[in-house]
């Protein structure tokens, strides 16, 4: 029996060597620094768009100045019962319930009217009071007045005549009701002077509590004068307002450097998950083409004969088998035939020694 040649195996293309395991199993950070220079175009755009969001926000941010004027407060004691009736400031016990007080009563529409007066059309006292806000400075006891306007100038203007019309209009309210008070006090302290008989004629007690009446009349008199000259004792300018140098709000140079930053990130992080999504589908082609590759190989084996014992297929049945059949004995074919066989395979497998079988992992 001729032995059966050797048959050369089907070529194949080689499998896909440049898969995501080449280069990606390195150090992580090089992979990204790799990604980010292959996708370098992508990182500018991104970058680029993050620039011109900020440039637009810049745009469109209505540009506001803040002026502030502050107003010192001084509270009168919790015992001191002078001036009683007139709108003044007094200690409340609570240091910050005492100023929130305060701030209350400086911001009305009386003071704002008198502010819009001063400053002419187009102003009002709605207008006015939409502009300005009265507050406490922190933990202090100082109110500070904010104006708010586009114009740095106009702010200020607005700011500090506010605050000169919480304090003139403060003093002329007082003064008001100073003068009111003192002919009040004024008519009492008359009434006990003329009363017929004198203070001589009447018993010691009575004579006394009418001495003390009218010296505290009289000491009254004299405090309602001081209110009425010298205004109100518990609210004071402290310090006009300055015209505001930059608008509220970021400048524009944070603006555009958190915006480039943030571009910056964006594009890395667009650039790294667009090569590892690239990777991952060339991964799964190679996995692809390594199987078609496997089957084709197989597929060559089999045409050239290598097919498992028993399988019933022509010329893969051992000649002794056959020469039992015939009752003839044995010969030495199916030595040959399997020595072929080992020779077939042989080029198959060399074929395939050190090929990779898919994308490493």
């Amino acid at each position: 029996m001729e032995p059966p040649t050797e048959r050369p195996t089907p070529s194949s293309p080689a499998p896909w060597r440049d898969g995501p395991a080449r280069g990606w199993d390195d150090e992580r950070p090089a992979g990204d620094l790799r990604a980010l220079r292959a996708h370098r175009l992508l990182v500018t755009l991104v970058t680029l768009a993050a620039l011109g969001g900020g440039l637009l926000a810049l745009a469109l941010r209505p540009t506001t100045y803040h002026a502030r004027a502050d107003v010192l407060v001084t509270p009168l004691a919790q015992d001191d019962d002078s001036l009683l009736g007139l709108p003044l400031v007094r200690d409340l016990g609570d240091p910050i319930r005492t100023i929130q007080t305060a701030a209350a009563a400086a911001d009305n529409r009386d003071i704002a009217q008198v502010a819009a007066t001063r400053l002419g059309a187009p102003w009002t006292a709605e207008r006015v009071q939409r502009t300005v806000d009265v507050a406490p400075k922190g933990q202090t006891n100082i109110l500070e007045v904010v104006a708010s306007a586009s114009v740095a100038r106009t702010a200020a203007d607005v700011a500090n005549t506010y605050a000169h019309s919480l304090i003139d209009t403060r003093q002329a309210t007082l003064r008001r009701l100073a003068d009111s008070s003192a002919r009040a006090a004024q008519a009492r302290l008359d009434a006990l002077r003329s009363q017929p008989g004198g203070a001589g004629q009447q018993s010691g007690d009575a004579a006394g509590q009418q001495s003390v009446t009218a010296a505290g009349l009289e000491q009254r008199l004299v405090e309602l004068g001081q209110v009425r000259d010298s205004g109100d004792p518990t609210m004071s300018l402290l310090q006009d307002a300055a015209v505001p140098r930059s608008a509220a709000g970021a400048p524009a140079w944070l603006v555009l450097t958190i915006s480039t930053l943030a571009g910056l990130v964006l594009g890395a992080a667009a650039a790294i998950t667009a090569e590892r999504l690239a990777r991952a589908r060339r991964g799964r082609q190679g996995s692809a083409w390594d199987d078609g590759s496997a089957r084709t190989v197989s597929a060559g084996t089999t045409s050239a004969g290598v097919m498992p014992a028993g399988t019933g297929s022509a010329g893969t049945v051992p000649a002794a088998d056959t020469a039992a059949a015939d009752g003839a004995s044995p010969s030495p074919g199916p030595q040959a035939s399997t020595v072929d066989t080992q020779a077939g395979v042989a080029p198959t497998v060399r074929a395939l020694d050190g090929q990779p079988t898919g994308p490493a992992r």
